[in-house]
């Protein structure tokens, strides 16, 4: 069982939502408000929020990036009528771990529900509890799901951990997007290269700030996809 935060300005929507949730045993909490919810979750961990970005007062995506800044580690799923690449792009890259458009079958919705809270229980299976691997400057310590550069702890969401694990453990090799989704997403994650390039995009964004202007740790491969190493140091 899960606890799970439903953010819907229609209260008829959000309670269809904790009524899909609870009958799979989860405990769900549901407000109309965002305002609520940022105060739900300075107060108590919640497994997995489920957000409905159109709202009349608040800009969704915001509310969304609100959401990943109070509780990095928490997945987050956007659920929207916005269709367009463009919208599921931007809601990514707000922060979002998942994308559900309506209409939607309740079956896939709570197959997204479940695979995403799977991923979030176990984020990585590539390294032991107690390792720690670094490259340059990065460090990965597993068994807290720790990452740090120079030290400095890096707030990553699980997503974005998953994808820091499997290229850290193929450091230099390159991976294709294809194989990135399998590696980080899973098997059965119904997702496009698209997905894969927008979570490295915030990754990368992430990281970057603690390296020099110029350098980078996830190297783009035209036409491929993406490899991780140590970024050259100045004058290097």
């Amino acid at each position: 069982m899960a606890t799970i935060l439903v953010i819907d300005k229609d209260p008829l929507h959000g309670q269809m939502l904790a009524f899909l949730l609870r009958r799979e045993e989860h405990f769900v909490i549901s407000f109309t408000d965002p305002e609520q919810g940022y105060e739900l979750v300075r107060q108590r961990e919640v497994d997995l929020i489920l957000l409905e970005t159109a709202h009349s007062r608040h800009d969704g995506y915001r509310v969304c990036k609100e959401f990943t800044q109070l509780c990095p580690a928490t997945p987050l799923v956007i659920v929207s009528e916005r269709t367009d690449e463009d919208q599921i792009v931007r809601g990514l890259l707000a922060g979002a771990d998942d994308y559900i458009t309506k209409p939607y079958s309740p079956r896939v919705l709570l197959a997204h529900v479940q695979a995403i809270l799977r991923r979030a229980k176990a984020p990585s299976r590539v390294l032991a509890s107690d390792d720690t691997v670094s490259i340059g400057a990065l460090s990965l310590g597993r068994g807290h799901a720790r990452v740090t550069i120079h030290g400095v702890t890096v707030e990553l969401t699980p997503t974005e951990l998953r994808l820091l694990q499997v290229l850290i453990t193929n450091s230099r090799r390159v991976l294709s997007r294809g194989q990135l989704m399998t590696l980080a997403w899973g098997s059965s994650f119904v997702g496009t290269p698209k997905t894969v390039d927008v979570a490295v995009v915030r990754l990368r964004r992430k990281l970057d700030k603690y390296v020099p202007n110029g350098t980078v740790y996830i190297k783009s491969v035209r036409g491929f996809g993406y490899r991780l190493e140590a970024p050259l140091a100045v004058g290097g």
